[in-house]
């Protein structure tokens, strides 16, 4: 009977412990912590262990939880901040991107992705791996220019921290479009203070000539000839500077957008009828959705933008041609392509292309690509211009819009 009573006393001990002891090592081997709590009764301060025991494991659960939807909102942040973050290991062997970095670096297929460092050792990001790996362990701000494979110069702006850990965070903000509207409002004043000066005086020279050309009808001889040629030039000339001013004024003076629902489909065919034929052996195609698409543009600069275009073409095409117009949606960004067989770009720098008073014609303001990329850069967008690999050239609008379900305002 004592044996049985001492074999039940002992049994009421240790099972509760055995209990506590297995579930501390499912817990040391990573098992999920729902499944570990002590079910085992007891009494006493066994009892009180236990008890203790349970309590532990759900606060570890709770705190694991809280770690587990603070990391998943951190994710979340990152995947959408338009910044560019870099996260850094304790060695500075590898990094991690988010998904506005990956696009910085142009190599999306890198996002959330850990990536030995010396991947960014290459053209066009070898000036990022060497600060990174110069500046190691230290607090750095930099701006420095890349050039991701067969994407445009981007200028960035770079903030590394070190962390606790002996990693570190870098944060890349893209400048770019910064500094191309700043750009855009310097040329803006420009443009307003040469057409200012150029176009008050212009008036009193083309009458002055006027004037000596209708004296020197009287005149007799070589005299009057000559004088009457070199006023009939300044007159010309003249015009044509006021033309060039007009150019100037125009682009200084571009209003503002005012987007609203437009059916851009409806925009493109228009241009599409208007340009097809306009010479003898050039021809239109169209490449558009079936359904309708309406956008939330400003309709009356775009069409401006997308002539401006559409005259480049022509003029690239010497004789027989084709300009084809394309229109596509990628998430809520609108993609217009306008591609030409004509001569192809004049230049590789295509920023200077969108320049303003930059010209390869050897006439005219220069001012054509540069109001596309103002009014492209006043929706938000970009301009992409790009040699076409069949001989031409490709312009691509991108439009950060929204397809609007009311109904499109007339174009």
């Amino acid at each position: 009977v004592y044996k049985r009573q001492g074999l039940f006393l002992s049994r009421r001990f240790t099972e509760p412990l055995l209990a506590v002891t297995q579930a501390t090592q499912r817990v040391a081997e990573g098992d999920a912590l729902e499944e570990v709590e002590v079910e085992v009764p007891a009494t006493d301060e066994v009892a009180i262990l236990v008890d203790s025991f349970n309590a532990m494991v759900r606060r570890v659960r709770a705190t694991e939880a809280e770690i587990l939807a603070s990391n998943q909102e951190l994710e979340a942040l990152l995947a959408t901040v338009p910044t560019g973050v870099l996260s850094i290991n304790a060695d500075g062997s590898r990094f991690r991107p988010n998904t506005a970095a990956a696009r910085t670096l142009g190599a999306a297929e890198w996002e959330n992705q850990w990536i030995e460092l010396r991947e960014l050792d290459r053209p066009g990001l070898d000036e990022l791996h060497r600060r990174l790996v110069s500046d190691d362990r230290a607090t750095a701000r930099f701006e420095i220019s890349l050039e991701p494979d067969d994407e445009a110069t981007r200028q960035i702006d770079v903030t590394a921290r070190p962390l606790p850990d002996g990693g570190r965070v870098v944060a890349m903000d893209d400048l770019t479009q910064l500094i191309q509207a700043q750009r855009q409002a310097a040329w803006r004043e420009a443009a307003q203070r040469i057409a200012h000066e150029i176009m008050n005086p212009l008036t009193p020279i083309r009458l002055a000539a006027e004037r000596m050309q209708r004296r020197a009808e009287a005149i007799e001889g070589d005299i009057g000839e000559v004088v009457a040629s070199g006023c009939e030039a300044i007159v010309a000339q003249v015009a044509g500077l006021r033309e060039l001013v007009s150019a100037f004024q125009e682009y200084a003076r571009l209003p503002e957008i005012k987007p609203r629902a437009s059916d851009v489909n409806r925009l493109l065919r228009g241009l599409a009828s208007l340009y097809d034929g306009v010479r003898v052996g050039l021809r239109v195609t169209l490449d558009l959705p079936e359904k309708p698409t309406v956008a939330v543009v400003d309709p009356v600069q775009l069409r401006q933008a997308l002539v401006n275009l559409l005259d480049n073409a022509v003029a690239a095409i010497p004789d027989e041609g084709t300009i084809s117009l394309a229109l596509d949606m990628d998430g809520d960004t609108l993609l217009i392509e306008v591609a030409d067989t004509g001569r192809g770009l004049p230049t590789e720098d295509t920023e200077t292309l969108v320049q303003p008073f930059f010209s390869t014609k050897g006439r005219g303001s220069g001012m054509g690509l540069a109001m596309v990329h103002r009014i492209v850069s006043d929706h938000g967008g970009t301009l992409e211009l790009k040699p076409r690999a069949t001989g031409g050239a490709i312009a691509l609008l991108a439009l950060p819009s929204v397809l609007a379900p009311s109904r499109p305002s007339d174009l």
